[in-house]
This record gives C-alpha cells, sequence and structure tokens, in this order.
C-alpha cells in the first residue's frame, strides 16, 4: 500500500517562513504533478503525485514513483523501508502577507503557485521549501531581493516607459525588454540587408545562430557595417568608373559628390543595380546618316565616314579614333 505523505503545513519551517495552506494553488501542477529528489530537477523527473488534497491547514499528496528512473527506483525502496519519509514544495508567484524582511518574524506566504513536490530527506516537519522565481530556483535572501526590487521606484518608472501595469512583475518586465530588443534586432538586420552591409543570406544565418542574444547580434552587425564602410569609397570608384558611359557628368553638375555617394550608402545595392542596368549614352546625331537613315553596321566606316556622320563617337572613342587614323595612313 502507498504512503501518503505530509507535503506541507502552516509550522515555522527551516526558512524561517509559514505558508498558508488555502492560498496554495494547486491548479497548473495537477496537470503535471511532477516529483523531483531534494529539488534537484537535474536528475529528473523520479516519480508523479496522486490524491493531492488539502484538510486541516494541511497539503498532502501519494507518490508514484518512475520504475524508468534509476534515482526513483532508489527512493521506492527507500521510502517502502522507511529511510525517507519527508517532502518539500516548490513554489513560486508568491505574496507574502506583509511586506517581508530579512531575518526577525517568520515571514508569512499568503498566496503562491505550486509547480513541484520533491521527495526530501528531512522530516516534513522540517520541511525545507523551495523558492522560485519565474520557475527558476532561488534561496530565501535572493527571494526577498527580486521582491525588493520588484516594488522599488525604479521598477515603477521602467513599468511606465514600457506601458506595462503596475503589478508587472520583474519576469514580465525582462520578457517585455527581451520582445522589444528582438524587434529592433530585426529592424536593424532589415537595414544591414537594405544598405548593404551583408546579404539577405547573411542576415537569416545571423539570425538563426545569434538571435537568441540580441547583443551578440548586434556586434555582429556593427562588424559588418564596419567592414562596408572600410571598403565603400573602393566599390563606389569602380561603380562609377564602369558607367562612366552611361551619362553626361555635366547633366549631373548640381548634385554635389557627397550627395551621390550619401545616396548610394543609403541603398547601394539598388544603386548599382540601377547603374549597372542603365544603357550607354548616345546621342541621336550618331545614329543618323546623311539620308536620315539609322546607321547599324559600321564596320566597313572609314575615318572620313565617322567624321561626317558620327563625329561624337570619335570624341568619345579615342581607341577607335586611333584605329582609324592607323588604318588610312596603311591605306
Amino acid at each position: 500500500m502507498r504512503k501518503e505523505f505530509l507535503l506541507s503545513d502552516e509550522s515555522v519551517n527551516s526558512h524561517n517562513t509559514i505558508v498558508r495552506t488555502d492560498g496554495i494553488n494547486i491548479d497548473r501542477f495537477l496537470k503535471n504533478p511532477v516529483m523531483y529528489y531534494n529539488h534537484d530537477e537535474g536528475k529528473g523527473v523520479v516519480g508523479r503525485w496522486e490524491n493531492l488534497r488539502k484538510a486541516d491547514g494541511k497539503l498532502y499528496g501519494t507518490p508514484v514513483f518512475s520504475v524508468d528512473n534509476e534515482t526513483g527506483r532508489m527512493l521506492q525502496r527507500q521510502v517502502e523501508g522507511g529511510f525517507i519519509r519527508g517532502a518539500s514544495i516548490g513554489i513560486d508567484n508568491i505574496e507574502y502577507e506583509y511586506n517581508p524582511a530579512k531575518g526577525g518574524t517568520p515571514k508569512t506566504i499568503a498566496g503562491c503557485e505550486l509547480i513541484e513536490v520533491s521527495v526530501c530527506d528531512i522530516p516534513s516537519n522540517r520541511n525545507t521549501l523551495q523558492l522560485y522565481y519565474n520557475n527558476k530556483a532561488v534561496d530565501p535572501d535572493a527571494h526577498l531581493d527580486l521582491i525588493g526590487l520588484q516594488k522599488s521606484a525604479g521598477m515603477r518608472m521602467i513599468r511606465e516607459e514600457l506601458g506595462l501595469p503596475e503589478d508587472s512583475s520583474l519576469s514580465v518586465i525582462l520578457k517585455t525588454i527581451t520582445a522589444l530588443r528582438g524587434e529592433q534586432s530585426g529592424d536593424r538586420l532589415a537595414l544591414a540587408v537594405r544598405r548593404g552591409w551583408m546579404t539577405t543570406e547573411e542576415a537569416a544565418g545571423a539570425t538563426e545562430t545569434l538571435g537568441h542574444s540580441p547583443g551578440q547580434l548586434e556586434a555582429f552587425i556593427r562588424v559588418k557595417e564596419n567592414i562596408f564602410n572600410n571598403g565603400f569609397e573602393e566599390r563606389f570608384r569602380a561603380l562609377i568608373n564602369r558607367n562612366r558611359g552611361k551619362f553626361k557628368r555635366s547633366s549631373l553638375s548640381g548634385i554635389q559628390d557627397e550627395e551621390i555617394r550619401a545616396l548610394a550608402k543609403s541603398n547601394f545595392p539598388t544603386f548599382e543595380k540601377l547603374l549597372d542596368s542603365m544603357l550607354d549614352r548616345r546621342l541621336v546625331i550618331d545614329d543618323i546618316r546623311p539620308e536620315g537613315e539609322l546607321s547599324k553596321d559600321r564596320s566597313g566606316w572609314t575615318l572620313e565616314d565617322y567624321r561626317k556622320k558620327a563625329p561624337m563617337e570619335l570624341k568619345r572613342n579615342p581607341a577607335l579614333f586611333q584605329r582609324l587614323v592607323e588604318q588610312k595612313k596603311n591605306s
């Protein structure tokens, strides 16, 4: 026959704390009534609790040990042999009956949520009680520090700036800040791709590998920005040189060089595609024959033909002019 355990009562425990039984919320716990050994989650779930009930200001439960867990099998033998008889509750979302202080008068927990119950070596009347904050185990002093921080004037200002309710917990504040940093990182990555600091593929890879750490992701973006800035002038000059025949510099005389650079820097990939997609600049006079027909084949043109029909072509193409001069000399 399985032995029922006293899980918690309203006596002063070893942490100088009293837990009001009526204030223990067991709703979520009943959906997954896990059992640990001495609150050590690292050893895995060693069993579960059945028949949880409150009576006479006490919380009771019956352990069912996991035979698939080595520690669970060991605990089952020791409980059945009477070597282990203690249990301890792990609670979160704690509400104190008054503003608690370290040491002195016992602290009373008026409300809390049960998240785990452990089999312990210490007898139940010396319940060790494990406190949690945001589902992470903390010691009593650390828990009080967190509660005090949560109620501080600084935290009230932070809640106001974040637009959170006055009773928002520290964990909610941290999650909100993390979400905001994530949005900012997303915006920064989009900016990095738009300006040419990195490719779309690099941004996707950075999100996958560094998305969990906004600080590291921002550092990576800054590195890519610095690399782009250091090589910008060389890339810009190369782009202008290979597209020099596509526009008249005089037509851009009203635009300052720095304005052109700023335009290119704001979205270099698009600026580059725009110039590369433009056709070479041509004048109508270069393509018209005296009889008014557009020229198509110039393979047989001589120097005199170009001088009469397309003089600007010779001016724009010194190599062509030199070739025709040599051709005339040889002929």
